[in-house]
């Protein structure tokens, strides 16, 4: 997870679809506009991928506003967005927050590899990311 800059214009395409009965984020605005802010790459990862899906930050199990919510909307592998789900909610916003400032990752490879996370801060959200 790296910070990335949003850009602050939510696409039109939202309030539109937030007031349809059966609308939908997953709009061409949204998706490109999205890749442009994440540089076509996973937000949990940081890698590219060919097959990215609209991630929310915070599920909204229903919520109409953070179903459409610009700033819950993110960029993610579709690994990514099924591990994640709807279990971690309360994480680190990568567009709020300078990630590499509160939590260290090494990527030990061999001779098995090995992840080893390191917190640089004692509060929940680091410590659920």
């Amino acid at each position: 997870m790296i910070n990335l800059k949003r850009t602050y214009t939510a696409p039109t395409s939202l309030e539109k679809e937030k007031n349809k009965k059966s609308g939908t984020y997953n709009q061409e605005d949204v998706v490109e506009l999205l890749e442009h802010d994440f540089k076509n790459k996973c937000y949990l990862f940081g890698t590219k991928s060919n097959s990215f899906e609209i991630e929310h930050l915070k599920s909204h199990k229903g919520n109409l506003d953070l179903k459409f919510d610009w700033d819950n909307l993110f960029l993610s592998c579709k690994h990514c967005n099924n591990t994640k789900g709807d279990r971690f909610d309360n994480i680190l916003n990568c567009m709020n927050e300078d990630v590499e400032d509160c939590i260290s990752c090494e990527l030990e490879p061999f001779p098995k590899a090995t992840v080893k996370i390191k917190p640089f801060k004692d509060d929940i959200l680091v410590k659920n990311t």
